[in-house]
């Protein structure tokens, strides 16, 4: 029997292997499900919003090359929304998370960003006085999520949240599409 052999790209050291067909490959690695899952959600939050009360002026990509890195406006949050009145401007990051981390000292938490993201949002809502909502889903899955939370970054505060501390942020679900507007 003539056995079949796939070059695979391994994205963290950059090389390229030979496996055989035999071996278990993953079609997929955590890091392009994770971008999956993210565009997923921020297709979900954008679809929430009415057409008519608010305008999507920008929608970021994660964009980045090993080695090499990303545009600055990788850093900046997802979207970028323009209220009916034409004056007001609001940028939305959005993240999913599948589930709850569940801490023995806090309960159920959500590290929804790394320190770094946390002070580019901060910075960008301060540079272009802009405000920066968090979209938080848990659960379910991106399209729809069990969970959604809607807060500024200033309300929210820490990169890590506890579930009781966003509880005032929790959207009642099921939200049609259209259903939200920030006036």
């Amino acid at each position: 029997m003539r056995a079949l052999l796939n070059y695979i790209f391994q994205k963290k050291t950059g090389n390229i292997v030979l496996k055989k067909a035999s071996e278990s490959v993953r079609t997929e690695d955590r890091g392009e499900q994770w971008a999956l899952d993210g565009l997923n959600f921020e297709k979900y939050i954008i679809t929430r919003f009415s057409r008519d009360g608010n305008r999507l002026l920008d929608w970021r990509g994660d964009k980045y090359i090993q080695g090499y890195g990303g545009p600055e406006s990788s850093g900046d949050p997802d979207i970028l929304f323009m209220t009916r009145n034409e004056r007001d401007r609001f940028a939305i990051e959005c993240k999913y998370r599948s589930h709850w981390w569940n801490s023995p000292e806090h309960g159920p938490c959500i590290e929804w960003a790394r320190e770094d993201q946390f002070k580019r949002y901060v910075g960008f809502e301060r540079r272009r006085a802009i405000t920066v909502y968090i979209a938080i889903g848990v659960g379910g899955n991106p399209s729809d999520p069990n969970e959604l939370f809607i807060g500024r970054i200033e309300n929210i505060k820490y990169r890590v949240a506890r579930k009781y501390h966003l509880e005032k942020f929790r959207m009642k679900l099921p939200i049609p599409i259209g259903g939200l507007e920030f006036a």
